[in-house]
């Protein structure tokens, strides 16, 4: 099951998030970059 979150980026976290999904990467979206990072995170935010 999904669902939708919006988020507010500054300009700066939204320019990362561009240049990371369109420079050869395995990302066809941004939402697929973001989804990354949080899967990425969330092991560490677990074990706190």
């Amino acid at each position: 099951m999904s669902s939708m979150l919006k988020q507010s980026l500054t300009a700066e976290l939204r320019a990362v998030i561009d240049q990371n999904f369109r420079d050869r990467t395995p990302y066809t979206n941004p939402s697929e970059f973001a989804r990354d990072l949080l899967r990425e995170k969330r092991p560490r935010i677990e074990a706190a």
